[in-house]
């Protein structure tokens, strides 16, 4: 809300209460309904899942005492694969008539890297390799 008026901007969406499902045909540009939502948490859950199984792929090697990572053939075969899955999710969201603000594509894309991220840390920690220190010019 804003301080003037305690109106939302125009481009804020909101939640319908009228207990629409999917799809949902009378949503409009400002109005997102309880399908949306779960939508987009579904999404972000498949993008991190993505990510985390991309980051299993990630070679972790000891060099020099610390830590370190390469991307393997595998990885960027598993980056193909994220990429298709994650477009044939937003293929499906068309199909099923979910709302163009529901259906990012950038957000399975973008919480992939939070899931790979998070694996790789992980595996680093259960390593036992230190991780490399920050560099220092």
């Amino acid at each position: 809300m804003d301080q003037a008026g305690g109106q939302l901007p125009a481009s804020s969406a909101t939640l319908r209460s009228d207990g629409c499902s999917s799809p949902c045909p009378a949503a409009t540009d400002r109005t997102a309904c309880a399908t949306d939502l779960i939508w987009v948490v579904t999404g972000a859950v498949f993008g991190t899942a993505l990510g985390a199984l991309r980051g299993a792929t990630v070679q972790l090697v000891d060099k020099g005492g610390v830590l370190w990572q390469g991307y393997t053939g595998r990885t960027f075969l598993a980056v193909i694969g994220t990429l298709a899955l994650t477009a044939g999710f937003g293929v499906l969201a068309v199909q099923i008539g979910m709302h163009e603000n529901a259906r990012p594509l950038q957000l399975p894309l973008g919480v992939s890297f939070l899931g790979e991220s998070l694996m790789v840390g992980r595996r680093g920690m259960v390593s036992g390799i230190p991780f490399a220190p920050k560099r220092t010019h």
